[in-house]
């Protein structure tokens, strides 16, 4: 009985241990994927930037409101005049509906990129997309989608980056 139970959690921690490389291992190919992509689109990111969330114009709808709910509620670290945080919308259908949506929109350090540069023409374009940057290179990305809690890893390191 000690035996099969033992031979059990082994399995158990042995694929959870495969899963978290899996997992690394496909992030550290989308950023890489990500960072291609910009620098192909000869975009540059500012050396005081350490952010970057880019939400898309269509895509996972409740992906998207979630990603602006998000800076709505997270003003104080989008507020413009700083220069640690940036929020880009892309591939905007309508200037009018998104003013709409965020009341205050000429209070935030976004970029609203009418020429699409920002829009990433992978499959992970119909979610949110956070950028961590250090030094203008892009160092890692995350994807806020319905299986993920990218967002709320983002809130906690803004909250972290404040307190420093």
């Amino acid at each position: 009985m000690k035996f099969k139970l033992w031979g059990i959690g082994w399995i158990m921690l042995i694929t959870f241990l495969t899963s978290a490389c899996y997992e690394t291992k496909n992030n550290n190919e989308l950023t890489e994927k990500i960072r291609q992509y910009f620098k192909k689109e000869k975009v540059e990111f500012d050396a005081e930037l350490e952010t970057c969330l880019i939400i898309p114009g269509g895509g996972c709808t409740s992906c998207i409101a979630n990603g602006v709910g998000f800076v709505e509620s997270n003003k104080e670290y989008y507020q413009k005049g700083q220069a640690k945080n940036l929020v880009v919308f892309t591939r905007i259908n309508s200037i009018k509906i998104l003013r709409r949506n965020i009341k205050e929109i000429n209070e935030y350090n976004c970029i609203v990129d009418s020429k699409d540069q920002f829009y990433i023409d992978m499959k992970e374009r119909i979610y949110p997309i956070i950028l961590y940057l250090k030094n203008g290179e892009i160092v890692n990305v995350d994807i806020q989608s319905p299986d993920t809690g990218a967002l709320k890893i983002l809130e906690e390191i803004l909250q972290k980056n404040k307190e420093i």
